[in-house]
């Protein structure tokens, strides 16, 4: 299937032209020779395009940032900011002219150029993003190399279910959800995996329609690439408690409820989840013990996806909308849930949480299986070959991992 094409407005090679010409503007009015002043700095747009592919998880291009920054900022040479701003801009650069041959819905390309205008760091309401070490920044770094894209509201990217997730199912939930990777799905992937853009237009709010929209691009991006199997999405606003403790967030799980996605409850999510910003309610019940959202996976068929984007041709970009941060209140009300039964978990697990365990499976599984897993597996291994018998090796292996399954999921998640 071939993309839209809107002969009324620019091409996608015109606007990435023109979104490039303003990256270029504001790098010779703002940061002339600012990469000269940098010990070990790229050369060329390509090679801060390769460097920033590297942010957030390679320690050889955060240490790069680092010394940049302490020679360019800590000595006062340059504002705060400026080097990570420098480097998004050049990124632009060497990534706007691939931008057309992407297999991207075309209003997903044109906010991609959109985006790339906005990246000044002398706006007041960017303060904070351009920082190498924060969340705001990764993101926009996965945007100028090409490893995400805005859809508004949410910005997306494409990649498989870590097998290592599996460790964070409860253990009667495990079955079903790998009966549906095999049986719906055929695997771990890809999936289109959405998240929060941290450059939407209003940070302090989420629309429901905005949200319905940028699925709705998200989905019109997946008929051009056939081998994703559907959407993946993980977070704890789709745990059942947000919409029980805030009924006007409901929506948000019973969106994909609705729609027949498969929902099943992983950890307990960290204080630093981000449920604590911005509701003082949350807090309150959350220090008195009353609030422990779970992180919720989110499983939504392609097939159901496109069907679903077929049935709202009312998110078009050509199609007429109002200003839906005019038009519809910030807290929508809650839909109804009418769809499969998804599947939960006891509320239970995390009562040693504060070990960082979920912290060390995120950031480094293997060493989290190694140390939980494996280690004592080997061990019981070794302790049954030595005081009984060889034979006796495996047995100990299986019995002590399957032990240590448990064990990891009820006190360590």
């Amino acid at each position: 299937m071939t993309a839209r094409v809107d002969r009324s407005l620019p091409t996608i090679d015109e606007e990435a032209r023109v979104a490039a010409a303003s990256c270029r503007e504001c790098l010779d009015a703002r940061f002339a020779d600012l990469d000269k002043c940098l010990p070990g700095a790229p050369t060329s747009a390509e090679g801060w395009f390769a460097l920033l592919s590297g942010i957030p998880g390679d320690r050889g291009a955060m240490r790069r940032f680092s010394a940049m920054r302490s020679a360019g900022v800590d000595r006062g040479r340059w504002p705060p900011g400026s080097i990570e701003c420098f480097a998004i801009l050049q990124a632009y650069l060497a990534a706007l002219p691939r931008l057309a041959s992407l297999p991207l819905d075309e209003s997903v390309k044109r906010l991609y150029c959109a985006t790339s205008r906005r990246i000044d760091c002398d706006d007041t309401r960017l303060a904070g993003y351009f920082d190498y070490t924060s969340d705001p920044f990764s993101e926009m770094a996965k945007i100028a190399t090409l490893r995400r894209f805005t859809a508004g509201q949410l910005s997306f990217d494409i990649t498989t279910l870590p097998r290592s997730w599996m460790l964070k199912v409860h253990p009667l939930a495990l079955p079903g959800l790998v009966t549906e990777l095999i049986t719906r799905f055929g695997g771990f992937g890809p999936f289109a995996v959405p998240h929060l853009c941290y450059l939407r237009p209003n940070p302090l709010v989420i629309l429901q329609t905005e949200s319905r929209l940028s699925f709705w691009r998200i989905a019109k991006t997946l008929e051009l690439q056939p081998q994703v199997k559907g959407v993946m999405a993980a977070s704890w606003f789709y745990s059942p408690v947000v919409g029980e403790h805030f009924p006007h967030l409901a929506w948000v799980r019973n969106f994909f409820v609705e729609q027949g996605a498969y929902l099943v409850e992983m950890e307990i999510a960290e204080a630093g989840a981000g449920f604590l910003i911005g509701s003082a309610k949350r807090r309150r019940l959350y220090e008195q013990g009353r609030f422990r959202p779970r992180q919720t996976l989110v499983l939504w068929h392609r097939a159901a996806l496109l069907d679903w984007a077929a049935a709202h041709p009312e998110f078009g970009d050509d199609a007429p909308r109002t200003n839906p941060a005019m038009s519809e209140p910030a807290m929508a009300a809650p839909m109804a849930g009418s769809g499969r039964q998804p599947a939960t978990s006891p509320e239970r697990g995390g009562r040693l949480a504060g070990l960082g365990a979920a912290r060390l499976l995120n950031a480094r599984p293997k060493t989290y299986i190694l140390v939980t897993l494996i280690a004592p597996a080997m061990l019981a291994a070794l302790v049954g070959w030595l005081t009984a018998h060889p034979w006796a090796a495996l047995p100990s292996f299986v019995t002590t991992a399957a032990v240590m399954w448990l064990v990891q999921y009820f006190f360590l998640l």
